[in-house]
């Protein structure tokens, strides 16, 4: 399949916006950090700012289908939270996107500590956002 200049062009400025964006959830999510939180608060607070990452991704070429966010106990002193998101383009291939963030284990309850410690990892299923939720 030849890709030409033009549209190598548009799928090139395509990521950089994606990989701004992704910076974009890291800034939403620190200002909204304020005082410890359980795990389903911290989710919440992830699942407003992805709501707003995907609905600046989806397109008529692009469509978000589905995913999971993960907060895992990545060290004694960090928590990753990890979003992966699952887009459908208009020739029906997958596309993944991920964004990743560290926490600070302060920024968790210690029941929401001791939660983590003991499943290591908690998943929450990512559903398409309505439209008018932001």
């Amino acid at each position: 399949m030849s890709i030409n200049k033009t549209e190598e062009q548009r799928l090139g400025s395509l990521d950089d916006v994606l990989e701004k964006l992704g910076t974009i959830w890291d800034d939403i999510v620190d200002s909204l950090l304020l005082g410890p939180k359980t795990l389903d608060e911290m989710a919440e607070i992830y699942a407003d700012a992805t709501d707003i990452y995907i609905i600046n991704n989806q397109s008529d070429e692009l469509r978000f289908v589905g995913g999971e966010f993960k907060l895992s106990l990545a060290s004694a002193q960090q928590v990753q939270a990890l979003g992966e998101l699952y887009f459908k383009n208009q020739s029906k291939e997958w596309i993944k996107k991920e964004l990743k963030s560290e926490i600070k284990v302060t920024h968790l309850t210690d029941c929401a500590l001791g939660e983590l410690q003991q499943v290591k990892t908690k998943i929450y299923k990512i559903t398409p956002p309505q439209k008018d939720a932001h």
